[in-house]
């Protein structure tokens, strides 16, 4: 039950301080493939950001059907709300994300933050510290997107992905097992392309599984910087001093994440999309293991405890068409993803973590299908 909050109106006037919706004066519009977003903000720098941040995609000074997203830079709302704990995933602990329903709309909070989001099918509005979290912004016009693929039966896995002439790998794995990383190794090499970081969809289209990203760019922890001379000027020369004074064991624990822009470091021309998928590695290592790197074909059927790697619930945005918000305890169908991947070359990565072989492994790979 809410209290004191007793209808729609009411709740966004508590979550905007008042401030009315027409103060989102500065906007402009993002073409993310065939979907168009207008996005308002009272704050013109937090719009500067965004537009800087989607740099690599299509920003058309007007379109028609835009999905409005407003975001307000405010204080943290504080409302008195019965919130309710959104699930996390398998080992993941503490309090991130709350939410609660009424009316056909959601409300989310960001524990952590004090970002306020509301959603429904007319209204998708961020309220709090935009300017102090830009990340969570990114990720609230993310999921706007991951939901409208969704609508068209895209299915969500928690992996990441590169191209490479027309065809795409990709990389699934528990967090911090190092899927973005390996990618990121593999954009070092002349002809690879960026599809996405830890949030990749895939649909069966014409007997042939293709691959699509989300414009999030890659967010790594300093480890990943450290081993890779094209990332390693994003830290600062007293945050390589502090992280190379860690062991391997506390830089790979180690949460700090970065943002690693494609286009600066490695050109503007490192994007692709909708690429057919060739091969999916799931990374089963550990990087305490002192035993060489081992990549094995695998039938997913026989191994279907590997399915939890890949699976990703939609989160606590996910809208289906009718409007219905996901529930908490929603899990993913192992069916869907076994049948989905049934046709593509799946490997399992095991034994200790070294990055070299296999990028190695995905080169020659490559070279074969040729």
């Amino acid at each position: 039950m809410m209290s004191k909050l007793n209808n729609l109106q009411e709740t966004i006037e508590q979550l905007t301080k008042n401030a009315a919706i027409s103060s989102a004066r500065y906007s402009f519009v993002l073409q993310v493939v065939d979907y168009y977003f207008e996005i308002s903000s009272n704050s013109e720098q937090i719009c500067h950001q965004l537009q800087t941040y989607f740099a690599h995609l299509p920003q058309p000074s007007s379109a028609e059907n835009c999905i409005k997203i407003i975001i307000l830079q405010t204080e943290a709302a504080s409302l008195n709300i019965n919130w309710l704990d959104w699930r996390r995933e398998a080992g993941k602990s503490g309090r991130k994300d709350m939410y609660f329903d009424f009316e056909n709309t959601r409300l989310i909070y960001k524990y952590r933050t004090g970002m306020t989001f509301l959603q429904n099918e007319t209204l998708k509005l961020a309220v709090g510290p935009c300017l102090e979290n830009l990340n969570q912004i990114v990720n609230f016009i993310n999921n706007q997107y991951m939901n409208q693929i969704q609508h068209e039966d895209w299915l969500i896995c928690h992996a990441s992905a590169c191209a490479y002439q027309n065809t795409a790998l990709s990389f699934a794995g528990y967090s911090g097992g190092g899927k973005s990383t390996i990618m990121l190794h593999l954009l070092n090499q002349q002809g690879f392309k960026f599809i996405s970081n830890d949030r990749l969809f895939i649909k069966n289209k014409n007997n042939q599984l293709i691959a699509r990203g989300i414009p999030k760019l890659p967010r790594v922890n300093p480890g990943t910087l450290l081993n890779n001379s094209k990332l390693k000027t994003i830290l600062s020369d007293s945050e390589v001093k502090k992280f190379e004074q860690l062991s391997e064991d506390e830089l790979w624990q180690l949460e700090h994440k970065y943002d690693v822009d494609v286009s600066q470091v490695y050109g503007s021309d490192k994007f692709a999309d909708n690429q057919p998928l060739s091969a999916l590695f799931i990374l089963n290592w550990s990087h305490t293991l002192d035993e060489p790197t081992l990549v094995q074909s695998i039938d997913i059927a026989e191994k279907t405890h590997l399915l939890s790697a890949i699976m990703k619930s939609p989160g606590p945005f996910y809208q289906d068409k009718s409007g219905v918000f996901l529930e908490n305890q929603n899990k993913p169908d192992a069916k869907v993803y076994t049948e989905c991947l049934k046709d593509i070359q799946l490997f399992e990565v095991t034994g200790g973590v070294n990055f070299a072989t296999l990028r190695n492994f995905c080169t020659q790979f490559l070279a074969e299908q040729k």
